[in-house]
């Protein structure tokens, strides 16, 4: 599913936060993190459309889960992308190979589980970036998938725990 004109400039802005947070002084760094907590104000669906774009794989795992399962399941699925990304920024800034594969490895596991394709798609970029002990390509990459980790676990938080699937998918 395509994102919409505002969901598109919503997520080009956050990338553009994440990009510009590692050039700048302390002082400044910390006035963009109040600019991306405003961000986060501002893009807040609302109450009725909360879910609505919920990737199919994440509604078919939430309906496997069941009423009782699921709550818990986002849950553990938002705590497992925070470590993934904890694991990820530590490794690059340590220069630890082994860590930045195996945080990788996991990120693209997790986003594909929940259908998100773009953060798989940077998190695969981001292995290969390891394998290869890139580290000018993982540079690039981290500030990129820092905003869309925050992205995918908005669009997480904003899932109600029991989603229908989507027509012709029962």
């Amino acid at each position: 599913m395509m994102p919409d004109a505002r969901s598109q400039a919503f997520r080009d802005l956050r990338l553009a936060i994440a990009a510009l947070g590692p050039h700048l002084q302390p002082k400044a760094a910390a006035a963009l993190t109040d600019l991306a907590d405003l961000v986060d104000r501002l893009d807040q669906p609302p109450a009725d459309e909360a879910g609505d774009d919920a990737p199919e794989p994440l509604r078919h795992l939430l309906t496997l889960a069941g009423p009782e399962v699921a709550p818990l399941l986002l849950q553990q699925l938002v705590a497992d992308l925070s470590q993934c990304q904890r694991d990820i920024v530590g490794a690059v800034e340590r220069d630890d190979w082994q860590s930045g594969r195996n945080g990788s490895h996991v990120l693209m596991s997790l986003a594909g589980s929940v259908g998100a394709v773009a953060l798989q798609s940077l998190a695969e970029a981001m292995n290969a970036a390891a394998h290869r002990q890139d580290m000018d390509d993982a540079v690039r990459l981290l500030p990129q998938i820092t905003a869309e980790i925050g992205i995918v676990i908005r669009m997480i938080e904003a899932t109600p725990p029991v989603l229908p699937l989507a027509e012709g998918k029962r």
